[in-house]
């Protein structure tokens, strides 16, 4: 199995002894997506596995421990359905070997599902490696009778794409323009509703654009671990932001950079902090107009404002000349926009 499911199955489990609690990981499940995402498309992960994961951890903290339990269930049963080694159990120990710790006793209402499977012979080198098909043979109605033949071009005919860019975005399941189109944001950045730094409460889930004033790392748990501090400020108060084991933001982020970072609010010591914000550098076009900004998952070469731009030469040109396979009158009816509207709106939303 692969290494970003076996690393899924080892929160998972964390998570069943932690009575469902969201501790799993430092500032909940939900965290660990930014970088699972990348890690599980490079590992060729099903994408409709992946989305799958991403839609249940996005919900999780909102649900009550009965209802994270049911939901991890139902999850790892839905990838056990795409990878059937996911359920295995694990072997018993020969006689001559001495076991190893005891994983928790298994009970069939909670956890099922989460025990460790035996190791695969071979490194994951070693292993083929699984590549995700084409977006438009997997996404419902992606493909029609009707379709442009120019959206099964290669992705290497647009402007700024070379062979290392396509593979990358190969990882992330597009191959082709058409398949652009269906590859959706992850969430949005509203640089519309922005709150300021004075304004922001404990527990609140904001977006806020501040200026880095200052950087620092310490070393935590005897030196094996790191905490990276960084200190904001918007002109109308400071904000502390705390990024566990990621050493090389101190590289990435520099006093005076303008930044936008993503999250819960939660206090330390009587002050405002941000554990472990999404975060990108502010770009000033966005601000200007109000813009509601697309995030899409990454993967290794591929940057955030880059992909934007590539999103920005394909969408608004392509997705109006999308047939949609529903008929007028049905669309009508149900109060539908057309196929290739509701393309455009879901990248580049208006609202």
């Amino acid at each position: 199995m692969q290494p970003s499911l076996e690393k899924l199955r080892k929160f998972f489990r964390l998570e069943h002894e932690n009575k469902y609690q969201n501790t799993a990981i430092i500032g909940g499940l939900a965290n660990m997506l930014d970088y699972w995402e990348g890690e599980a498309r490079t590992d060729g992960v099903n994408e409709e596995v992946v989305q799958a994961v991403v839609a249940r951890l996005r919900s999780y903290e909102k649900l009550s421990p009965e209802g994270r339990a049911e939901s991890l269930k139902g999850l790892w049963k839905r990838i056990g359905e795409t990878y059937p080694e996911a359920g295995q159990k694990p072997r018993q120990p020969s006689k001559s070997q001495k076991p190893q710790v005891p994983p928790p006793q298994e009970h069939k209402s909670e956890g099922e599902g989460f025990a460790p499977r035996p190791k695969q012979q071979g490194s994951p080198q070693q292993r083929p490696r699984q590549t995700p098909p084409p977006r438009s043979e997997t996404v419902a109605g992606a493909k029609h009778s009707q379709t442009p033949a120019a959206l099964n071009a290669k992705l290497t005919v647009l402007q700024g794409v070379g062979s290392k860019n396509s593979e990358s975005l190969e990882k992330l399941g597009m191959q082709t323009l058409g398949d652009m189109l269906y590859y959706f944001p992850r969430r949005y950045e509203d640089y519309s509703q922005l709150k300021p730094i004075q304004s922001l409460m404990y527990n609140d889930v904001v977006t806020v654009l501040g200026t880095v004033q200052s950087v620092h790392a310490r070393p935590i748990r005897g030196g094996k671990a790191s905490i990276i501090e960084v200190v904001i400020s918007d002109g109308t108060g400071s904000l502390r932001l705390s990024f566990f084991n990621q050493p090389w933001l101190t590289n990435r982020l520099k006093q005076g950079d303008a930044i936008s970072v993503s999250g819960k609010i939660d206090q330390y010591l009587g002050r405002i902090v941000m554990n472990s914000p999404d975060w990108e550098p502010v770009e000033v076009e966005s601000l200007h107009t109000n813009r509601i900004v697309p995030i899409y998952s990454l993967t290794e070469r591929i940057a955030q404002k880059w992909l934007r731009g590539q999103m920005n030469q394909v969408i608004p040109y392509w997705a109006p000349a999308v047939v949609d396979a529903l008929p007028e009158d049905i669309r009508t009816s149900a109060n539908l926009m057309p196929l290739g509207q509701a393309l455009l709106q879901v990248h580049f939303p208006d609202s």
